[in-house]
């Protein structure tokens, strides 16, 4: 009897700034600039743009307080210069990093 395999689940767009800044950073074989065209860097790409969009009209992710999804994607986005990512052109992001990371009792 042969049985088929689940499919897998598609990436979620925090899967590219996660596999770029988090592994990049820590093996230095998934960079930016390695794979500036990869699945993974588009990915990460969009992530960013839309964190930056939602940042620019609230506090945190969710509001004005922190959330799980602060929680969540802090951890990676906070080293994105590790996977190549230059944070400069996204100045809500860099405030919510900021500001979550003290809310959090985190430094970086």
């Amino acid at each position: 009897m042969v049985t088929s395999q689940p499919t897998p689940e598609p990436l979620s767009e925090s899967h590219g700034i996660n596999t770029l800044s988090c592994l990049g950073g820590h093996t230095g074989e998934l960079t930016l600039a390695k794979y500036p065209e990869s699945g993974a860097a588009q990915l990460a790409r969009h992530q960013v743009l839309l964190m930056e969009q939602q940042l620019l009209k609230t506090r945190f992710l969710i509001g004005d307080a922190v959330s799980l999804a602060d929680v969540a994607l802090l951890a990676y986005t906070r080293v994105a210069h590790e996977g190549g990512f230059d944070l400069e052109g996204h100045p809500a992001l860099r405030r919510w990093i900021g500001e979550a990371e003290q809310a959090l009792g985190i430094g970086s």
